[in-house]
C-alpha cells in the first residue's frame, strides 16, 4: 500500500526503460528526423562516414542506423503531491519515464 510507505510532500525517484525502443535509419539517428542541410537529391542520406585511404577504416562510435531507446531512465527530484491509499494511487508532479501502462520503480530520493 502506498499510504504506508509514502506521504505527501515527499521527494522521489522514478525508474523505467525508455518508452520508445525500435530501429531508426541513419537520418533519424544523426539528424533528428529532418532533411539534411537542404540537399535536394540526397535528402536523408547519411553523408560521409570517414576519410579516404588514411585511416582506411571507420572509427568506433560513428553514428549510424540501429536500435534506439530501451535504456534505463531515472528521473530524480519528483514530488509526490497526494497519496490515495484506498485506490493505490500516487499523484506525482513531474515527468514519469516509460510507456503507458508499464511498471515504474519508485523510491525515496536522498
Amino acid at each position: 500500500k502506498p499510504g504506508h510507505v509514502f506521504n505527501d510532500a515527499f521527494d522521489m525517484v522514478a525508474s523505467d526503460s525508455a518508452a520508445f525502443n525500435n530501429r531508426c535509419g541513419t537520418a533519424a539517428a544523426i539528424h533528428g528526423r529532418q532533411a539534411t542541410h537542404g540537399q535536394h537529391n540526397r535528402l536523408r542520406a547519411p553523408g560521409s562516414i570517414g576519410a579516404a585511404s588514411y585511416p582506411a577504416r571507420v572509427f568506433k562510435g560513428m553514428r549510424m542506423a540501429g536500435q534506439t531507446g530501451d535504456k534505463q531512465v531515472t528521473i530524480e527530484n519528483l514530488q509526490i503531491l497526494k497519496v490515495d491509499a484506498e485506490k493505490n494511487l500516487l499523484v506525482v508532479k513531474g515527468a514519469i519515464p516509460g510507456a503507458k501502462g508499464s511498471y515504474v520503480i519508485v523510491r525515496k530520493w536522498n
